[in-house]
């Protein structure tokens, strides 16, 4: 399955105050293209695995004096959920507990580690990973 990926820089610099981040409702657009109706409602079709990986800004702060490299630190809240029908599958911000790891060290998937690069501090990007970039065809 495709994962969308709804993440949050919070720091770089532990010396940057973090930011409070609240769950925000989802927007689900239902339009025929890209959609199939179905007995249980309606259903979004999955991405062919070979799709690119699609990085949206929702958020930019004013001033980016520091952007993400690879090497860096990075605290992140996110939410992950399904392509095809929304569904959650993890997410930070209900833990309550933003996820630390270091950018370019292959220790995330590939859509993450393509996708974080050149973020600012404050920044919201929302990533469309596809299946090659993420965890392949079991999830």
């Amino acid at each position: 399955d495709i994962l969308v990926l709804t993440i949050a820089l919070l720091l770089i610099d532990p010396a940057i105050s973090a930011f409070n981040f609240q769950r925000q409702p989802k927007k689900i657009k239902r339009s025929k293209k890209g959609w199939r109706k179905t007995k249980d409602g309606w259903l979004r079709l999955d991405l062919p695995p070979e799709s690119k990986l699609r990085v949206g800004v929702t958020h930019r702060p004013k001033e980016c004096p520091v952007k993400s490299k690879s090497g860096d630190y990075l605290m992140v809240h996110y939410n992950g959920t399904l392509f095809t029908d929304n569904k959650d599958f993890d997410s930070s911000i209900l833990r309550e507990e933003p996820f630390v790891f270091q950018i370019g060290r292959q220790q995330m998937i590939e859509g993450w580690e393509k996708g974080l690069l050149g973020m600012c501090v404050g920044e919201k990007r929302k990533l469309v990973v596809p299946s090659d970039m993420a965890y392949g065809e079991v999830g």
